[in-house]
């Protein structure tokens, strides 16, 4: 079981900003990725105060997303940009920047290709709430520091997917 380090609060609870999620389902879409994205936070051992965007966005957009930042020319279905350099557990140093007084720092953003949420949810057997849920915790790791290069890490990182995703209602079938 991972053991959630303690961080000293700063104030508030984290702020979620979701953009680009278009339809019907756009705001429950919206506040599924916000509760991934708080959930994913504390799950990774973040308990303090600070900002995160979630971009939802199509393949195209996914694609040149892709091209611009990691010189990869083609989609993917999460990409996450930390501010930090952070490692499992670690917080952000207290004052990053010189920041007005109320304002939280950002973490990052991830961008989660919708399309591809739509797709996977399909070929693994679950539902796209799940899938743009795991996407969503997968990213937000990331900004954690957390990866899965590593046995050992992928373990951890694995582990918190799945403690976010179960707190959501929305464990692994079977």
């Amino acid at each position: 079981m991972i053991q959630r380090p303690k961080q000293g609060k700063v104030g508030s609870a984290p702020r979620v900003r979701v953009l680009g999620s278009r339809g019907p389902d756009r705001h429950t879409q919206a506040a599924l990725v916000r509760r991934a994205a708080k959930e994913a936070l504390h799950s990774g051992g973040w308990d303090g105060a600070a900002t995160i965007d979630v971009l939802l966005r199509d393949e195209d957009a996914m694609r040149s997303i892709n091209a611009r930042s990691r010189g990869v020319e083609e989609s993917t279905d999460v990409l996450s940009f930390p501010l930090f350099d952070l490692h499992p557990g670690e917080v952000v140093p207290r004052d990053p920047f010189i920041l007005p007084p109320g304002t939280l720092p950002h973490l990052g953003d991830v961008v989660v290709c919708i399309s591809r949420a739509g797709e996977q949810a399909l070929e693994y057997g679950h539902s796209f709430e799940r899938e743009l849920a795991y996407l969503t915790v997968h990213g937000v790791l990331h900004l954690l520091g957390y990866d899965h290069e590593e046995p050992a890490d992928r373990r951890m990182m694995r582990e918190c997917e799945e403690l976010s995703l179960a707190a959501l209602g929305l464990p692994r079938p079977g």
